[in-house]
């Protein structure tokens, strides 16, 4: 879409509520936004933004879990607000953190370059049960950090697992200006947050050595997801569907 020059507008327009204003740049520009639902309670969102001026956006405090992937770019933001802790925004990590009810997130966009990220939104009540659908166990700790807290925790911020990079070339690669963009990145999301969540724990953990338990049945895993989710690009799927089609369910 093109943007306004020089007019506030509620990111309704452009986050589904996920803020509260946004300043379009001076030299206006171009956002290509995409929002899709692999499951009930979960976002997957897609932009990418080629700005010929700075955007700032404040995200207002929320009740999800947020992660972030980055593709492109330099994005830079702190938490509640431009005096808070700062977030890390990189290419090849996992970026998951808590709502902040405290103030939400300021986020800068820079203009003159392209910055493109994939991030899903995620319904703290229902995790408990995508992952035991998924046959995940986590230590109680971190299960009560990623639903009970509000704090803006980082929880990580951590290179990603092979399948999950895997997942994110496959969007990347994607030509995101045709039309069948929009099918494919509804079944390239399910594809990368069933993964995410298969690598939650690997993901939570402070330090990963390099060799990945179980790789062998973890390619075979995702190729049962991709088979499965190419059959019907855009379909919404239940988790507990689409764990026992896999072979996922363990109960």
């Amino acid at each position: 879409m093109r943007l306004p020059v020089e007019r506030p507008l509620a990111l309704a327009g452009l986050h589904d509520g996920a803020s509260r204003e946004v300043r379009w740049p001076r030299d206006g520009g171009r956002i290509l936004r995409l929002r899709t639902t692999p499951w009930e309670g979960a976002s997957a969102l897609y932009f990418d933004f080629r700005l010929n001026d700075d955007l700032h956006v404040q995200l207002p405090p929320g009740d999800e879990l947020l992660v972030t992937f980055f593709l492109a770019g330099h994005v830079t933001g702190q938490i509640g607000s431009a005096q808070g802790r700062a977030l890390d925004f990189r290419v090849d990590r996992a970026l998951l953190r808590t709502p902040n009810r405290d103030g939400g997130y300021l986020i800068h966009i820079p203009g003159a370059c392209r910055n493109n990220f994939v991030q899903f939104r995620l319904r703290r009540a229902l995790l408990p049960r995508w992952l035991q659908a998924l046959g995940v166990q986590l230590p109680a700790r971190q299960m009560a950090e990623l639903v009970d807290r509000d704090d803006g925790r980082v929880l990580c911020n951590a290179a990603l697992t092979p399948r999950v990079r895997d997942c994110l070339a496959r969007i990347r690669d994607e030509p995101a200006d045709q039309p069948a963009f929009v099918p494919l990145f509804h079944a390239r999301a399910t594809e990368l947050l069933t993964c995410v969540l298969l690598d939650l724990h690997q993901l939570l953990r402070p330090a990963r050595s390099g060799a990945e338990e179980g790789a062998d049945d973890a390619e075979a895993t995702v190729r049962r997801l991709r088979a499965l989710v190419g059959e019907a690009p855009a379909r919404a799927w239940s988790v507990d569907e689409l764990a026992r089609r896999v072979g996922l369910r363990t109960t």
